[in-house]
């Protein structure tokens, strides 16, 4: 691997730095990192031998070898202090997305995986088919597979499968031999001068950098650049997608989309030479991704915990949708309880009307504060206006508003259950963390259950 020997990264718990710095340890680079937050994936990262601390220490920094490049995403602000430190050292500053692609130019064929939605599944399915049909592949993903290591690495592969990130445009670096473009939606728009056309022209420029494009066809948005491209080597993997995906089944992942997602896969295994029928038997044993509508725990009560990293609108009726079918296929009367965390104000501005609008479905709403990954909070963009307006306009619904305490979360939520319901934790941020909390207080039956 031709690589940086020395790196530090800035925020390294983070989705798509970590399986970076994991790909550079087994490179057998120098890897140092700090994070805000002690999380698994840190210690994991530890274990391989990486040099870490929690929060951002300068001290800390001091006391190890300069590293050749700083890494850093794009949630890093300006002001950070480790950033100005190396600066201050002619350090080079490297965006997480420029070390993904030196990643990535080592390999023949680099498959990248594009859309607003989808992504992180997507690479998943396609890295499960490529490992299991022996393709060899390498890849990197912003989720973790169960049963495979989420970032693994091949020294004598050709393939490198990536998740080509549209949030910060970053994926107009990459150079795709296989490019993918799953759906187009409006999202990450602060990053495209607040217009949705000037997305959908970058994702036409990653789509004129494929020499094989796959893309969506039974999405409006993904249909209009290739009809506008007229590219040449473009294949429209959702023709006749309905008949298709009849024989894909996923017993861990739900929902007709993965069947979607999965042919995805299978179409690019087969441009491998791969056979369908040994794809079709590969994805059956597929685990799952975790925070993909992944089940938590089920009590003896029968109330089901299942956590999802849906966070947009069109995620997040996906996700309901799925728990609504689960609930069905079990003939109980059960009830659907959703607990939402919003991730960035930008989104739930651009975005407002759509989130009081996508949780249809749900018996009882809980919105938790808005998560502030990055940037800075705007003026009355808040959970408790979101409550506020679903209940004067649907005052038939139970939305209630339940604040950033994960332990009163918890008693709050509890307290409402009752035998055969199921919990789904929605959002992209921290609250993730309460569904072990939920599962705790479940064993222990501390609380009655009607």
């Amino acid at each position: 691997m031709n690589l940086p020997q020395n790196l530090h990264f800035i925020g390294i718990g983070g989705a798509g730095m970590n399986p970076l710095a994991r790909i550079c340890l087994q490179s057998n680079c120098k890897v140092s990192g700090s994070d805000k937050n002690e999380i698994n994936n840190i210690k994991e990262l530890s274990a391989l031998g990486a040099n870490l601390w929690i929060s951002h220490n300068v001290e800390k920094l001091k006391q190890i070898e300069l590293p050749d490049v700083c890494v850093i995403s794009t949630a890093i602000e300006k002001n950070n202090p480790e950033l100005i430190y190396l600066q201050s050292q002619n350090v080079k500053i490297w965006h997480r997305s420029d070390l993904l692609q030196c990643i990535a130019n080592n390999f023949k064929y680099q498959i990248v995986i594009s859309g607003t939605h989808g992504k992180t599944t997507t690479t998943a399915l396609t890295a499960w088919l490529f490992e299991n049909l022996g393709l060899n592949p390498s890849w990197l993903i912003g989720g973790e597979i169960k049963g495979l290591d989420s970032s693994a690495l091949k020294k004598n592969s050709e393939i490198f499968i990536f998740e080509g990130d549209e949030s910060d445009q970053s994926f107009l670096k990459t150079n795709p031999s296989h490019g993918i473009i799953t759906y187009i939606e409006p999202d990450h728009l602060e990053n495209y001068e607040n217009s949705f056309d000037i997305q959908i022209s970058k994702f036409k420029e990653f789509a004129k950098k494929a020499n094989f494009l796959l893309y969506n066809g039974n999405c409006p948005n993904v249909k209009k650049i290739v009809n506008d491209l007229k590219h040449n080597n473009s294949f429209d993997y959702m023709q006749n997608a309905d008949e298709l995906i009849k024989n894909i089944e996923i017993p861990n992942l739900k929902g007709k989309h993965n069947c979607y997602n999965a042919l995805i896969g299978i179409t690019l295994a087969e441009s491998f030479g791969a056979n369908k029928h040994n794809c079709l038997n590969i994805l059956k044993d597929f685990n799952g991704v975790k925070r993909r509508f992944e089940h938590i725990f089920t009590s003896s009560k029968n109330i089901k915990i299942y956590d999802d990293y849906g966070h947009h609108p069109t995620e997040i009726e996906v996700a309901i949708n799925c728990a609504k079918d689960l609930l069905k296929k079990e003939n109980s009367n059960g009830r659907l309880v959703v607990l939402f965390q919003p991730h960035l104000p930008t989104r739930l501005r651009d975005l407002w009307e759509n989130f009081k609008n996508c949780f249809k479905g749900a018996d009882i709403l809980y919105i938790a504060d808005l998560y502030l990954a990055r940037g800075q909070h705007l003026e009355n963009i808040n959970s408790m206006r979101l409550v506020n307006e679903m209940n004067h306009e649907k005052p038939e619904e139970r939305v209630e508003y339940c604040g950033n305490d994960f332990s009163e979360i918890v008693k709050t939520i509890l307290q409402s259950l009752k035998q055969n319901d199921l919990l789904l934790i929605l959002g992209a941020g921290d609250i993730t963390k309460i569904g072990k909390l939920f599962k705790e207080n479940l064993s222990l039956n501390t609380i009655t259950i009607g």
